[in-house]
């Protein structure tokens, strides 16, 4: 090991493969060969991930993962350990509730880095709100991964403490062999199955469509509910998938309803591969589509505007692959590695 490269903490409370989750995957990748990476997770998934990528993990073990309070005393003694035994001086959290541990992170004369996943509104609980802004003032540096999500901030936190830095596509995805004229008309839902992300509102616009089939890939504490919702669509759940890529290319439409988001990285990955989307006009969507340039968009949470928009797409197959066109464009210019690579090696100080 070289001893002369930055050492560097990574650490995740979540238990779930999702956005976050993936998003350490890839910075491990980002930054292997430049920083000597160690890892606390409590995710399995993310702890194989992660040691794939040459990452040191000190992983939550099985039996304490489900409870809050188990997984937070875990992290700390064990960002302790690793502080103490690895001689670590910069620590990044990765989301809201890992902010938590900025403040006597700072104690201990640590270089805390904060990233910022989802938007401040996703939160219901007013006391959670309050609690990540008062822990969000200790840190050395918050990283927001779109520009809203800085401009949430910005009431409460200092704008040199602040640095945007959007999620990327580690490579370029294959964009030939992309379904187009197959019959049925295939929309594809990626996702965790958590009711903010709307994917009521999908089974509700495609309800008596004929010729439409869903497919749902993702799971989570919603999907009970939604294949209830789905009796008499023509709708796939697939579950969860460690890697979507073949599902983006079997797909004719991309469909993201959620209703509140930081920054949606199924979009992202979506765009990358051509597949015209439709995505709700939330103000990160708009952001990372360039305004609908990249998506076509519709009236977060309408039903009947999502319906309309789906059969509009179907119906006019040329304005569906001019928005994977420029979908394409809008990913290589501003969300690749190359891009990302150089902001990181600054918020991280590294040589």
């Amino acid at each position: 090991m070289n001893n002369e490269r930055t050492k560097l903490l990574l650490v995740s409370l979540g238990r779930i493969y999702g956005g976050g989750e993936i998003h350490y995957t890839r910075l491990a990748r980002l930054l292997e060969g430049e920083a000597d990476l160690a890892a606390v997770v409590c995710s399995p998934v993310l702890a194989r991930m992660l040691r794939g990528a040459g990452v040191a993990v000190y992983e939550m073990p099985a039996w304490a993962r489900d409870l809050l309070v188990l997984r937070m005393l875990f992290v700390w003694l064990t960002m302790l350990w690793c502080i103490a035994t690895r001689r670590i001086r910069r620590v990044h959290l990765n989301g809201q509730a890992e902010a938590i541990y900025a403040l006597p992170l700072r104690l201990l004369l640590q270089r805390v880095i904060v990233t910022r996943h989802s938007a401040l509104t996703l939160e219901q609980s007013e006391v959670k709100r309050w609690l990540y802004r008062l822990n969000a003032r200790f840190a050395t540096e918050i990283v927001c991964v779109s520009s809203y999500l800085a401009q949430q901030h910005k009431p409460f936190v200092r704008k040199t403490r602040l640095a945007v830095v959007p999620n990327w596509i580690p490579e370029k995805r294959r964009t030939e062999g992309r379904r187009e004229d197959r019959a049925p008309y295939r929309l594809i839902f990626v996702g965790r199955l958590v009711p903010e992300k709307g994917l009521a509102d999908l089974l509700t616009a495609i309800d008596g469509m004929e010729g439409v089939e869903l497919w749902v890939v993702g799971d989570g504490p919603f999907r009970e509910e939604a294949e209830q919702m789905a009796t008499g669509t023509n709708t796939t759940f697939w579950g969860f998938q460690d890697n979507p890529e073949q599902f983006y290319q079997q797909a004719n439409l991309f469909i993201s309803p959620s209703h509140s988001d930081g920054f949606s990285l199924v979009l992202m990955e979506a765009m990358s591969h051509g597949l015209p989307a439709l995505v709700s006009d939330l103000p990160a969507h708009r952001e990372l589509s360039n305004d609908g340039a990249g998506a076509m968009l519709f009236r977060c949470g309408d039903a009947l505007d999502l319906r309309s928009k789906i059969q509009y797409l179907r119906n006019n197959p040329q304005a569906a692959e001019s928005l994977g066109r420029a979908a394409i464009q809008i990913v290589d210019e501003h969300f690749t590695a190359e891009r990302v690579a150089p902001l990181y090696r600054a918020v991280f100080q590294l040589p």
